[in-house]
């Protein structure tokens, strides 16, 4: 199985840390913040990782280099404007993924992380598509997942009235089919291309996607109250 991680973003939340350093080499616990992912992925042997960047590319590049000391094999792709959206993003992939893949997000971050991926790894076989999932307190901010019979039907963007509290976490197991509905995504309000519009194009489609519900902790780090949190949770030597 391949990964794709997104890794472009400056991080503008987080104010003078990524002034000079990408948020995702940002320390938590005893590796960068992108390392955990890639640690992940590793354990669960998934090895062949592309790496979407733009801000700061070469200080990545330098960390990671091509990922062999980390027991994996890390390509880079360059996304040229990084405000195009998570679907800009992953599109350019296309062409690198010939099967099954996982998709994550570098500034997401769960704990124990390789369970997560290990679980999403395990549940993929009778379906097109995993979205990792939680319940959330907050539905309102989030992009919320609605079901029928353990079945994606609908994913609802940050809506006053969400039909549930199952938020979308940002990690995905996705097929190639993905690249082409991402082609035939119109722009959002934002101006951007989102995944999670290029996903329902698949779904209404008649694409089989199902929840994968998460009970680890997890944080998405956009704030520096979130960035804290997150080294929290890896606060001991081994994190």
């Amino acid at each position: 199985m391949q990964a794709v991680i997104l890794a472009a973003g400056k991080g503008t939340r987080l104010g003078s840390l990524t002034e000079k350093t990408p948020k995702v080499l940002l320390p938590i616990g005893n590796k960068p913040l992108l390392g955990h992912a890639i640690y992940a992925l590793s354990e669960n042997n998934i090895r062949d990782i592309s790496l979407v960047v733009n801000y700061r590319r070469e200080d990545i590049e330098k960390y990671f280099g091509d990922g062999s000391r980390f027991n994996v094999d890390l390509s880079y792709l360059h996304q040229k404007n990084p405000a195009g959206g998570t679907a800009d993003a992953l599109s350019y992939a296309k062409g690198k993924i010939d099967s099954g893949f996982v998709l994550l997000y570098a500034d997401v971050i769960f704990h124990p992380y390789f369970s997560v991926v290990k679980r999403l790894k395990e549940n993929c076989r009778d379906c097109d598509g995993l979205i990792a999932c939680k319940e959330v307190k907050n539905p309102q901010e989030f992009g919320i997942l609605e079901l029928e019979n353990n079945r994606i039907v609908r994913i609802h963007e940050k809506s006053p009235n969400p039909p549930s509290n199952l938020g979308n976490l940002g990690m995905y197991y996705l097929t190639p089919e993905i690249f082409d509905a991402i082609e035939r995504t119109p722009l959002s309000k934002r101006g951007e291309r989102e995944l999670t519009d290029s996903i329902q194009i698949l779904i209404d489609e008649g694409s089989l996607f199902r929840p994968l519900i998460v009970k680890e902790q997890w944080v998405d780090i956009g704030r520096i109250e979130d960035y804290k949190r997150a080294q929290e949770f890896f606060k001991s030597k081994n994190g």
